[in-house]
């Protein structure tokens, strides 16, 4: 079983990373653009998209799930995946709500060994 201890150390900072980059997109211009299934996805979902697939990669070896990446064979017989979704409320953050957070988890199996919400608007970060 991986270090808990050691991954809250490591992927906090990577989803404040992220919510930081987030915020320096909110009040600019950026770009929405329509996915496969027609939700949206803004420069803000990439950006936090590849601050989180790149710093867990630098700590991990686990396959990603990501909401903004194409999914992996190698997921399906890893034991354990990170799950990844780099803006969840990317609707609210285009109404300019501040009701927007980025998730990180990891899994084992079907079981959830870790998980991280950060409101990069609020600055308020939950784990378990």
């Amino acid at each position: 079983m991986p270090d808990i201890d050691k991954i809250y150390t490591d992927v906090i900072p990577i989803a404040k990373e992220a919510g930081n980059a987030i915020m320096e997109i909110y009040n600019k211009k950026y770009v929405i653009e329509k996915k496969d299934d027609d939700s949206p996805v803004t420069t803000a979902d990439i950006t936090s998209n590849n601050i989180i697939t790149s710093g867990i990669k630098n700590i991990s070896k686990h396959p990603i799930l990501s909401e903004e990446i194409q999914d992996t064979p190698e997921r399906l017989s890893s034991e354990y995946v990170w799950i990844v979704d780099p803006l969840d409320g990317t609707s609210d953050f285009i109404k300019k709500n501040g009701e927007f957070s980025v998730m990180i988890g990891l899994v084992q199996g079907n079981t959830p060994v870790f998980g991280v919400s950060y409101e990069p608007a609020t600055k308020k970060c939950y784990y378990a």
